[in-house]
């Protein structure tokens, strides 16, 4: 490759070959120059190992500690087969630089009753596991198929673009990224955590005022099928604070606990996001939610909506569930200027104001919301629920067709 693998004279990555030896310097600095077609490796073997050290700790001595960028060029025919954990382009990323300006095409996962023993996690089509750093501007389109019908296997921390998102510096983002997620789980093994975006989110948390560990300006939609902690953008997550966000997605679970935007949240603030979902249940259908399907303790919202159709298929009245929170675990929670969509679902919540669908599709009933640099009502975006100022880029809305298990997802 030509350059030095400094910041100012990066490594340039043109070919397949060239970013399979990116794994040859881990702290160097990359920039890619061209499309790159990987089909030519039919298993994709990640850049970055994820493991633990004789005393149990995570060794970092295999993570990619450099930085990359894409240079907004494309990345297709990406084939991963998972046999452990930590599993994507990237596997291991640990790093006080950037990695930028990815976009992955037509990325396949595929886990199979060979591919691993009992429990594999990390799983996503940028990064497996992500260990401090800033990930901006990455866009991905991927199928994950779960062929496996042994029961007691499982899948876990699996998501559209990252598998695990675990921030613990002074400052972690992921920004501007977005994902088209399609999970489809064919077999009967278990699988959880699993988000369209990100698999799991979880950070220190700390200084809210500074925002650090941030998730901002991202974007998710997908068709997902799963056992339980489903979420349309996340799967699960505490410490991090969620900033003009969205989900529209639709969710087959068959163990509840999933929602429009993540399965669990703790110690976490969302403002100004939304989720339009569709989840059915098949077997227990406890803790579905609209925005969140657990919230545990200091939990914050400000702004946010959900619009939720939930089909419950297991013939079992739920013991809880809600159109914005699916179960309060620890009350009571910050909840200000936050809605749902009360037409389509019987479900409740006792902090989130109940608006039908045509005040829902009305810039009046949105009170003290940011009309003019943040929030928009038209009748032909989003099917008129709001929607964000700035675009969701493109490649969300124009995704190819893929083959799923469930009904496509029709407006509401």
């Amino acid at each position: 490759m030509l350059g030095s693998g400094t910041e100012l004279d990066p490594y340039q990555v043109a070919t397949a070959s060239d970013l399979n030896d990116v794994r040859n310097d881990l702290t160097a600095c990359y920039k890619q120059m061209a499309d790159i077609d990987l089909s030519v490796y039919e298993n994709w073997i990640s850049i970055g190992v994820f493991a633990y050290d004789e005393n149990l700790n995570v060794d970092f001595s295999n993570a990619f500690l450099g930085n990359y960028n894409g240079g907004n060029f494309k990345i297709t025919n990406l084939n991963i087969i998972p046999t452990g954990n930590s599993w994507g382009l990237f596997g291991f990323v640990r790093t006080a630089g950037i990695i930028q300006n990815i976009k992955i095409e037509d990325a396949v996962i595929d886990i199979t009753d060979d591919t691993h023993d009992s429990y594999i996690y990390f799983i996503g089509s940028l990064i497996g596991c992500s260990y401090d750093g800033e990930i901006i501007n990455c866009h991905a389109n991927v199928v994950v198929n779960i062929t496996c019908n042994n029961y007691r296997k499982i899948a876990g921390q699996i998501g559209g673009l990252i598998g695990e998102f675990e921030p613990d510096n002074e400052f972690s983002c992921v920004k501007n990224c977005t994902a088209h997620t399609v999970i489809n789980n064919y077999g009967g093994l278990y699988n959880d955590n699993c988000g369209a975006l990100i698999g799991n989110a979880w950070g220190t948390g700390r200084g809210y005022g500074s925002i650090p560990n941030l998730i901002q300006d991202c974007h998710a939609t997908g068709i997902m099928s799963g056992d339980t902690y489903m979420g349309g953008l996340i799967g699960g997550g505490g410490g991090v604070f969620l900033e003009r966000c969205s989900a529209i997605t639709e969710i087959l679970c068959n163990d509840g606990c999933s929602s429009g935007i993540a399965g669990e949240l703790d110690n976490f603030t969302a403002k100004d996001c939304y989720a339009i979902c569709k989840i059915t249940c098949n077997n227990n259908p406890d803790g579905i939610g609209g925005f969140c399907a657990n919230a545990f303790e200091d939990n914050a919202y400000e702004n946010c909506y959900s619009v939720l159709e939930f089909i419950n298929n297991s013939g079992v009245d739920p013991y809880d569930g809600g159109a914005f929170i699916g179960d309060y675990s620890d009350e009571p929670v910050s909840m200000v200027g936050c809605y749902y969509n009360s037409t389509i679902t019987d479900l409740t919540d006792p902090y989130a104001t109940p608006k039908t669908t045509a005040e829902m599709k009305t810039q009046s009933t949105f009170i003290d919301w940011d009309f003019t640099n943040i929030w928009e009502i038209s009748a032909d975006k989003n099917n008129g629920y709001p929607s964000f100022i700035t675009a969701v880029p493109s490649q969300l809305i124009n995704c190819k067709s893929v083959r799923t298990i469930i009904t496509p997802f029709y407006k509401m």
